[in-house]
């Protein structure tokens, strides 16, 4: 037996992750109803402890299996890495409207993004490919105007203690953790 703040832990992990309880019970071979219950209890009631081989098998899903499982769009998840991308690029000089137009979103939800809010899986993929075309480029400076755009996302950045590396290794940035 382990103890189950460690599954929950893991459960909570893999949720952040983008998986489903459907999709960690897939993965890992365990019921769906045994992770409910790792993570409820019964009548309010949480397990102290759980089957080692639980919390083994919950562990065994690694972060390309993660990756892989195909998430729902919609479904919040954990902004941290997405936001850091767009941070990235920021130090760039990418300035918020031209990543807005480049994954199909307006110039105020980037705002909302880079605090970290309201990232749903599909913004995560979208920010995930811009992140993975543009990182490592210097934005268009060709035109007055951007440059202005260019000067001032360098500016904020600059402000916040954004640099090009705040995301590093794009592919590597979200592993699931095994404890």
């Amino acid at each position: 037996m382990v103890d189950a703040g460690l599954v929950r832990s893991r459960i909570t992990e893999l949720r952040a992750a983008g998986l489903t309880v459907l999709q960690i019970s897939n993965l890992s071979g365990i019921h769906a109803k045994v992770i409910e219950f790792a993570m409820k209890g019964r009548n309010g009631k949480k397990p102290k402890t759980v089957k080692a081989s639980t919390f083994r098998a919950l562990n065994a899903i690694s972060y390309k299996d993660a990756e892989g499982a195909e998430k729902r769009r919609g479904r919040i998840v954990n902004g941290d890495i997405p936001r850091r991308q767009l941070q990235s690029l920021h130090s760039l000089g990418w300035c918020g409207s031209e990543i807005a137009t480049r994954i199909g979103a307006n110039a105020s939800t980037i705002s909302h993004l880079l605090a970290g809010n309201g990232i749903t899986e599909d913004y995560r993929a979208r920010i995930d490919r811009l992140y993975a075309e543009l990182h490592g480029t210097n934005a268009p400076q060709e035109t007055a105007n951007e440059r202005r755009s260019a000067t001032v996302a360098r500016n904020r950045a600059l402000a916040n203690g954004w640099t090009s590396d705040t995301a590093t290794d794009h592919e590597h940035a979200r592993p699931v953790r095994a404890h």
